[in-house]
């Protein structure tokens, strides 16, 4: 009878230690820890291991988490904390469990897109403050013309690997149009992070730089020209304010002499537009026409221009006319910048208050 006892008391003991030791005789472990950023706890983030279900939980108020059960070996952890102004932090690193396992985890503070400055017809500029994460790899800029903009939908027009490089200006725009902009922080393995969403419209107005000719400014800052003449602004033959631009081309008489300009300029395809200028002609015939301007875009033109000529006259003849307006208005179809074509065949010619405006 007593040898009886003794074995059902060695296997109490024994059952009783199995059971205090499940843990570690199971391959099952606990996982806990704290999230935090530069700025203190973070609460309401996201913890997941391996992307499992059961092994996903939540943040509390003092950034303390706790999962369970997790088996063991090697495992990938990622935290995300997502923001009310869309913006969101995140991490993944590899974690080993071989027992119960505590985690302190840092994650970069959000990158906060300020709002957009030096607003133009046909740019935005955009300003975004510097992440604060160690293992800052590039920022990416992304846009995008309607909401719901991320790195899927959105398209990639920026990147940088110099964390102070925070600013950018987004040109060749079109007028009086929304975009919406996010930025990216990545790192080697990936994303740390998106910005929250910004947007803002270009201006409604005229895309030709300095069409009425008063800024100081060098004209073929902005035109490019060809042929025998040149160009000057000029302060004393003007049809409004100050100034206009002056075409000179030099009368040859052994050939037509003609001079080029154009300008590229950004426009919203299946929208119309109006071409405008004040112009004024005066002295020889140089070419076959004294005065052709039209929009050019690839090498198609578009069916409506300008065309000034006395058809009567020949190269070598004078002629004469005092300002006067001359518009067209026209579409594209495509997204290809077009080009303003302004051909001189007079030996002056002057322009003035120029204007290309989207309707």
């Amino acid at each position: 009878m007593k040898h009886i006892l003794i074995s059902v008391t060695l296997l109490s003991l024994f059952l009783q230690m199995g059971c205090n030791n499940v843990s570690s005789s199971s391959g099952v472990f606990s996982v806990k820890g704290k999230i935090y950023n530069t700025q203190g706890p973070v609460q309401n983030a996201k913890i997941s291991i391996d992307n499992a279900i059961n092994w996903t939980t939540y943040s509390s108020d003092n950034g303390d988490f706790e999962i369970k059960n997790v088996s063991e070996g090697k495992h990938t952890i990622t935290i995300v904390k997502e923001n009310a102004d869309s913006s969101f932090s995140e991490r993944s690193e590899t974690v080993s469990v071989y027992s119960n396992t505590n985690l302190s985890l840092l994650l970069p503070k959000p990158v906060k897109l300020l709002n957009p400055q030096n607003i133009t017809v046909n740019s935005i500029g955009l300003v975004w403050e510097t992440t604060d994460a160690e293992d800052f790899v590039e920022y990416k800029v992304y846009r995008r013309d309607t909401p719901g903009l991320d790195e899927t939908t959105g398209e990639l027009i920026y990147v940088s690997t110099n964390k102070t490089d925070t600013t950018f200006e987004d040109t060749g725009l079109y007028s009086d149009k929304k975009y919406y902009y996010r930025v990216y922080v990545m790192n080697n393995y990936g994303k740390l992070g998106g910005s929250n969403i910004v947007n803002s419209a270009t201006l409604k107005g005229n895309l030709i730089v300095n069409g009425n000719f008063e800024s100081n400014s060098n004209v073929l800052d902005y035109w490019n020209i060809s042929g025998s003449g040149s160009t000057v602004l000029d302060s004393i033959v003007f049809y409004q304010d100050n100034k206009s631009m002056h075409i000179k081309t030099p009368f040859v008489s052994s050939g037509s002499s003609t001079t080029l300009l154009s300008e590229t300029i950004y426009i919203e395809p299946n929208k119309l537009h109006v071409f405008s200028g004040w112009f004024k002609i005066e002295g020889k015939k140089t070419a076959d026409l004294n005065l052709w301007v039209a929009i050019k875009q690839g090498e198609h033109v578009t069916s409506n221009e300008i065309i000034i000529d006395d058809p009567n006259s020949w190269r070598g003849d004078e002629f004469s006319m005092d300002w006067a307006n001359q518009e067209f208005s026209f579409y594209v179809n495509t997204n290809e910048p077009i080009r303003i074509m302004i051909v001189a065949g007079t030996e002056n010619v002057w322009i003035d208050e120029m204007s290309l405006i989207k309707q």
